[in-house]
C-alpha cells in the first residue's frame, strides 16, 4: 500500500474560523483522499516569518508550503525569487481598521488627526493606500503595536487594526461593538491567507500542490456550504477536551466569524472558483506596489504566481 505524501503547512495565525477550509479538508479527509499527509502547523513567535520558515524547510527537503498576506511574497520574490503564490483563501481583503462608532470613521481618509494602532504586517499596507488616496501618514497619528485588544477598550487609540472575521468578533463578545473600515482602494486590494511555497518546490511537485490546492478549496466549498458544522469542527480542533460550556462558547464565536468570512472567501468571482488567484486585481497590486516603492523595480505575474491551473482570468 502506497503511503500518503507528507506535507507541512505554515498558517499565520492560530488555528481558528480563518482557516475553517483547510481545518474541513484535514478533519474530513479530503486531504487524505487526494494522496496527502497534511501537518498544519499554527504560528508561534519564534522570530521568524512565515515566508522565512517555509524557505528552510525546504532547504532541508521538505514538501511545505504556508499562507501570508500578498504584499510579503510580491516583497520577497522582488528580492530573490524565492517564493511564489499559488492560489488564494480570499478574495477580499480582510484587513480593517476598528473604530468606536463615536469615532465616526467611514474611510481610511477620516483616520487624519486619529490615533492609530496597526500591527507591524500592517503599517505598509495603510501607508500605501493612504498614498493612493493623496494622505500622508504625517496626517494622523500613527503607532506600530502588537495585537492587544485593550488597546481598543481602554481608548488608547481611535483606531486599531483588525481582521473583519476575527477581532471585531472578539470584541462584541466583550461587550464592545465596533466599526470596521476596510484598508483598500480600487487600484490596490491586500490579499491575505494567500497560499504559497517555495519556487522550486513548486516546480518539482506541480502535481502535489495541485491536489492540495484542490482539496483546500473543496473544503472551504464545504465549510462556505456548511458553517454551523464548519464552526464545531474548528472549535474542536481549538480546543480538544475542553469542558462542554467552553467548547460551546468557542463554536459560537467561530460561527459568528464565520459569517464574515464567507464572503470574503467567495468575493465576486464564481462559487466554483474558489481557491483562484484573480489575475486583473494582482496586476493592479504589483503597478501599485512598484509606484509606491514598496518593491524597486516592476515584477511580472509570471514570476510571483506559480500557475496550477486554477486561475482567473
Amino acid at each position: 500500500m502506497t503511503s500518503n505524501t507528507p506535507l507541512t503547512f505554515y498558517l499565520d495565525w492560530l488555528v481558528c474560523a480563518q482557516f475553517a477550509g483547510i481545518v474541513w479538508a484535514q478533519e474530513r479527509g479530503l486531504y487524505e483522499a487526494a494522496g496527502l499527509d497534511v501537518r498544519l502547523v499554527p504560528w508561534h513567535d519564534d522570530g521568524r516569518s512565515v515566508i522565512e520558515k517555509v524557505v528552510s524547510a525546504a532547504s532541508n527537503g521538505e514538501l511545505c508550503a504556508g499562507c501570508v498576506e500578498d504584499n510579503l511574497i510580491v516583497t520577497r520574490c522582488a528580492h530573490d525569487g524565492a517564493v511564489q503564490a499559488f492560489g488564494a483563501m480570499l478574495q477580499d481583503t480582510p484587513l480593517v481598521v476598528m473604530s468606536r462608532p463615536s469615532q465616526r470613521i467611514r474611510s481610511v481618509a477620516d483616520l487624519r488627526g486619529k490615533r492609530v494602532g496597526m500591527h507591524p504586517d500592517g503599517i505598509r499596507v495603510l501607508e500605501l493606500v493612504l498614498a493612493l488616496d493623496g494622505i500622508s501618514t504625517d496626517d494622523l497619528d500613527l503607532h506600530e503595536v502588537g495585537f492587544d485588544l485593550d488597546h481598543l477598550r481602554q481608548d488608547r487609540f481611535d483606531a486599531l487594526q483588525g481582521y473583519m472575521m476575527t477581532e471585531p468578533v472578539q470584541l462584541a463578545g466583550l461587550g464592545l461593538s465596533v466599526d470596521v473600515t476596510p484598508v483598500k482602494h480600487s487600484r490596490l486590494k491586500p490579499y491575505a491567507q494567500t497560499y504559497f511555497s517555495e519556487t522550486t518546490l513548486l516546480a518539482q511537485h506541480h502535481r502535489k500542490f495541485t491536489d492540495f490546492l484542490t482539496a483546500s478549496s473543496a473544503g472551504w466549498l464545504a465549510a462556505c456550504a456548511q458553517p454551523d458544522q464548519a464552526a464545531a469542527v474548528v472549535s474542536r480542533v481549538m480546543h480538544g477536551r475542553a469542558a462542554p460550556d467552553d467548547q460551546r462558547r468557542t463554536e459560537t464565536e467561530q460561527r459568528q466569524s464565520l459569517d464574515r468570512l464567507i464572503p470574503l472567501v467567495v468575493g465576486d468571482l464564481p462559487i466554483a472558483a474558489i481557491g483562484s488567484i484573480e489575475m486583473r486585481q494582482w496586476k493592479l497590486n504589483l503597478e501599485s506596489y512598484f509606484e509606491l516603492d514598496m518593491i524597486n523595480h516592476r515584477v511580472d505575474l509570471t514570476e510571483v504566481v506559480c500557475d496550477l491551473g486554477r486561475r482567473s482570468p
